[in-house]
């Protein structure tokens, strides 16, 4: 039982982006400000600022280019050609 119980914990350890979540991210990737990917996904900038402090907190980051980094990692966002 020991061992299901490590697997549980290994599959909550991945954090798991909503696709607006991706699209976010994938906008932060691309260096846009809250007002412009509040502007290209059609939503507040208020909703975007919830949008990241998931994403920081999802991914235990406290900045966009760490965000960015870690989302790469995970294999969220293709490394920049």
């Amino acid at each position: 039982e020991s061992k299901r119980q490590a697997t549980s914990a290994e599959a909550g350890a991945f954090p798991v982006l909503t696709p607006r979540e991706r699209e976010v991210t994938e906008q932060l990737a691309d260096g846009a400000s809250y007002d412009e990917i509040g502007r290209a996904l059609g939503i507040s900038t208020n909703t975007v600022r919830t949008f990241i402090r998931s994403i920081y907190e999802k991914l235990h980051v406290c900045s966009k280019t760490e965000a960015v980094k870690e989302a790469m990692r995970l294999g969220y966002l293709r490394p920049p050609r």
